[in-house]
């Protein structure tokens, strides 16, 4: 390989491998921490009906929306920085620039037309707040069943 493209341009390709598998990483745990602190506010929401029944109820509630609250913390004093500043130093403007230098293509290249291009990841925050939504929906449905 090194004959054919370089020393250097071999250096380039692992560097752009190392530099995907590192933004992939930084979205892992974006992902990770903002899923947790989602779950644990509704297991949180989820035992309130247990709070009469419980004494110890309301210390587990208090205490997952404490360690809710420090994911979310996590999330936007540690890994959105982190994640903004990689985007930054290697020139992706958007999600879908960002999904293309995932998938080994030039961001800079129209994206393809399918359902995940068109659709999903330019609107990917009202995709988000619409899971979240249903989410809290069902929880909130959930305990009417209970009451």
């Amino acid at each position: 390989m090194d004959d054919l493209i370089g020393e250097k341009g071999s250096r380039a390709v692992r560097s752009t491998a190392e530099d995907r598998h590192a933004l992939a990483r930084l979205l892992a745990s974006a992902g990770t921490l903002l899923a947790l602190g989602l779950l644990l506010v509704m297991a949180a929401y989820l035992l309130t009906p247990l709070r009469c029944s419980s004494p110890g109820a309301d210390a587990l509630r208090i205490a997952l929306l404490v360690i809710a609250l420090a994911c979310e913390l996590a999330l936007g004093f540690r890994a959105l920085p982190r994640l903004r500043s990689f985007m930054r130093n290697h020139d992706l403007e958007n999600a879908i620039a960002a999904a293309a230098y995932l998938e080994g293509r030039d961001p800079a290249e129209p994206p393809p037309g399918d359902f995940l291009f068109r659709w999903f990841i330019p609107y990917w925050k009202a995709w988000l707040v619409a899971l979240a939504a249903a989410a809290f929906l069902a929880a909130a449905l959930y305990l009417g069943a209970l009451a």
